[in-house]
């Protein structure tokens, strides 16, 4: 059968988007949905090891997370930067999206990024208290000190 993972190569010899992706920068959402019927790879990453909920996330497009979240979506992948989507996700406003990223499983609420911040550490800064009240009851340690300011 057809690969819905495959990726082409450009003459310079650069990887392409795989489909899935192209259907994301489409805003092609029943696109995304058949391809991930075909099993696409929900977890393929960009090429800063962004997978597209994170891209989803960074771009504001939230809507097209949800048909996501049907599949077995990996919460836990850290970008180059060490970012998880739980970062992203607690930077912003959307606490419902937050809620649902813990739902799918997240390994360890206090892992940090290259810049020793947690998923709270985000959430404090941007001044959500209701996101930051999730983070601590799904065990986000209020403790914790940063590597750059030492505060939460």
């Amino acid at each position: 059968g057809v690969n819905p993972n495959i990726r082409g190569v450009s003459q310079g010899g650069q990887r392409q988007s795989a489909p899935l992706w192209i259907a994301y920068y489409n805003l092609d959402t029943s696109m995304m949905r058949l391809l991930l019927e075909w099993k696409a790879d929900v977890n393929a990453t960009d090429s800063q090891g962004q997978t597209l909920l994170m891209a989803a996330i960074r771009d504001g497009r939230t809507f097209l997370v949800w048909p996501l979240f049907t599949h077995k979506i990996d919460v836990n992948v850290q970008d180059k930067d060490q970012v998880t989507a739980l970062m992203k996700a607690a930077g912003k406003t959307d606490t419902d999206l937050v809620k649902d990223i813990i739902e799918q499983g997240i390994k360890d609420i206090d892992c940090t990024d290259q810049w020793g911040e947690t998923a709270l550490c985000w959430a404090v800064r941007s001044g959500t208290t209701a996101i930051v009240q999730l983070l601590l009851e799904a065990g986000a340690d209020a403790r914790f000190k940063n590597n750059r300011t030492h505060k939460t």
